[in-house]
């Protein structure tokens, strides 16, 4: 052991045991943040999944001519219409259960 790494450890007081507990601690409270603030964060993900998977078709659809207000406008409409179907779909099979 170099005396650099020995002086590491010695300052942050800290074994391999303590820092696994730590890491834990810190990975419970974050958990327990995200639970308690999931009103918040699942819309955030949701609009963030959404835009990620529209962003090829508009860069496709502006490659192609189109100006930018009508490819977003189109592929909203189309993303608009996927969620209104598949909404449709669950509520169906829901009402025939």
């Amino acid at each position: 052991m170099s005396s650099d790494e020995t002086g590491t450890k010695a300052q942050s007081g800290l074994g391999q045991g303590g820092r696994f507990l730590l890491i834990m601690a810190c990975l419970v409270i974050t958990i327990a943040g995200m639970k308690a603030a999931r009103t918040l964060i699942v819309p955030i993900f949701l609009s963030a999944f959404i835009a990620f998977l529209a962003t090829p078709p508009i860069q496709r659809l502006k490659g192609w001519g189109a100006p930018p207000w009508l490819a977003i406008l189109l592929v909203v409409i189309v993303v608009l219409l996927l969620i209104l179907g598949l909404t449709s779909v669950v509520g169906g099979s829901v009402a025939e259960f």
